[in-house]
């Protein structure tokens, strides 16, 4: 069941072998391996600029199910926000916030029975912000898919049914296997590239909640990490990672790449294989996934990154 993860990682090195815009500066990257450290880094999660401590670990649990089946693809101009607390979100934070006002009104909101019935229009409300959000028919198949899977499959409870995965292996095989959405697979010069973007950042959470919260004993070391917009933004930004004059005028410019295109995929496979790269150059010292998060936190400091990320309509990231 391993090879999930193996045959990842190699379709991600095939990619960046035979790149055409994507680069890597070995140098830019061992002087921030020499100076890279986590130790004071903490969970996303933890790192919201509003608590989640009003769920307990099974409410939550559900809850991350609900929120990484429909978060992808925030961007836009203006962007989509809303507000929550005297303050405005928008992009993961939002999403959170919209959902976390709902639930606070209606608790049936993590009843995957319920979300199995819900309405358009319902949906619709619960996600109203200054704009309408980008790809909100896909946000509503995905929830209504997701939640009539749990419902029917796995009486109508996602924590209960997979109390008892507490790995990576096991938990990101079960999530491919069961939700359709989930599945994250592109075709790069006849060759499939695995990526499972939404589904390895839901079993990190789960498994980090789990430990936390519960105090269960959890592996996540096997993931290799979730290519979405903000790592390569920050990977870009600190010249690790370079792009050729068509792809550079491309993201500068603002101008959408189309999803499965050779530069998308290179965007991603190339963030990953950075990723991996630091891990092997620590010696294994820190897992993929807190390299990872590590990173989308720095992107989330948006007034020290200079460079947009590259803007690609998709439901996986």
């Amino acid at each position: 069941m391993i090879y999930i993860f193996s045959k990842s990682l190699q379709s991600h090195q095939y990619v960046v072998k035979n790149a055409e815009h994507v680069k890597i500066n070995i140098a830019e990257l061992n002087e921030f391996v020499t100076n890279f450290s986590i130790e004071n880094s903490i969970h996303w999660l933890k790192d919201l600029p509003f608590g989640m401590n009003k769920f307990n670990a099974e409410e939550l649990i559900n809850f991350l199910l609900i929120y990484h089946t429909m978060g992808f693809c925030y961007w836009g101009e203006p962007k989509w926000e809303v507000n929550y607390e005297h303050s405005k979100y928008d992009g993961a934070y939002g999403l959170i916030c919209a959902l976390t006002k709902e639930i606070e009104k209606n608790k049936l909101f993590l009843d995957f029975k319920y979300l199995s019935a819900l309405t358009y229009e319902e949906f619709g409300r619960i996600l109203s912000g200054n704009i309408e959000i980008p790809l909100i028919k896909e946000r509503y198949n995905c929830l209504i898919e997701v939640s009539k899977i749990v419902n029917q499959k796995m009486n109508n409870n996602f924590y209960e049914y997979t109390k008892h995965m507490n790995n990576d292996i096991e938990l990101t095989n079960f999530l491919i296997d069961n939700f359709p959405s989930f599945v994250d697979v592109c075709e790069y010069k006849k060759k499939d590239i695995y990526y499972y973007k939404r589904a390895q950042l839901l079993v990190s959470d789960i498994l980090h909640i789990k430990h936390e919260q519960l105090g269960v004993n959890v592996e996540y070391s096997n993931l290799i990490g979730c290519a979405d917009y903000k790592i390569p933004q920050v990977l870009r930004d600190l010249q690790i990672v370079e792009y050729d004059t068509k792809l550079s005028e491309l993201v500068d410019n603002k101008i959408p790449i189309d999803k499965g295109s050779i530069y998308e995929i290179e965007i991603r496979s190339t963030m990953l294989v950075v990723i991996d790269y630091i891990k092997n150059k620590s010696q294994n010292k820190y897992n993929a996934i807190n390299i990872n998060d590590c990173l989308w936190i720095q992107g989330q400091d948006k007034n020290n990154i200079k460079r947009p990320y590259h803007r690609t309509r998709t439901t996986a990231y």
